[in-house]
């Protein structure tokens, strides 16, 4: 690809309101909110990152069903091994795992996670200092308006524990479904079509 059509590409992508038939896989996106930049994870965002995955408070929020670890990660070289890990699943067209910018700060504050398929499961994971109702609507806002269309979903689903208040008060605001069971796993919204 050439320069203009890599800027065309990724335009269609900021513009979230767009339809694309681009494969993420070959060149990730990058999605814009009011408050974030979305683009793929990469191995300089493991210390701001470590801010995140090195907190027990921010963990207790993430969506760990199904996954090799709890995504509790206390050393840079933890967090390093899981950003490498995830971007090996990149490249086998596995998930996207995108690093959540603060547009104010240009400072990674957590990932957005999703993968294709019948059912994708999408995983929100942040600081505990965003962990409010405005940011993470604008996330479930984002992959409600772009995930569909960028990868083959039939469905979305995602998780909110008990405790997660803002999650669930944003994903109800947002007329997303409390269905509680998905597959095994218990706490689940689908994300209306």
């Amino acid at each position: 690809m050439d320069l203009k059509q890599i800027k065309d590409y990724w335009n269609t992508y900021i513009d979230h309101t767009k339809k694309s038939e681009k494969d993420p896989y070959e060149l990730c996106p990058i999605l814009k909110t009011e408050s974030f930049l979305l683009r793929l994870v990469n191995e300089k965002d493991a210390k701001d990152l470590l801010l995140c995955y090195g907190d027990k408070e921010a963990v207790k929020y993430m969506n760990a069903d199904n996954c090799d670890d709890d995504f509790y990660y206390p050393t840079l070289e933890r967090m390093e091994q899981a950003i490498r890990y995830w971007l090996n699943f990149y490249k086998q067209s596995a998930f996207i795992r995108f690093a959540i910018i603060d547009r104010k700060t240009n400072h990674s504050v957590g990932t957005v996670e999703i993968f294709g398929g019948d059912c994708g499961v999408l995983r929100i994971d942040l600081r505990k200092e965003y962990e409010k109702e405005q940011y993470l609507t604008e996330l479930y806002k984002i992959a409600e308006d772009t995930f569909f269309s960028m990868l083959p979903l039939k469905r979305m689903v995602t998780k909110a524990i008990k405790e997660a208040a803002e999650r669930r008060t944003s994903m109800d605001k947002l007329g997303w479904n409390f269905i509680d069971q998905f597959r095994t796993y218990a706490d689940y919204y689908e994300c209306p079509r």
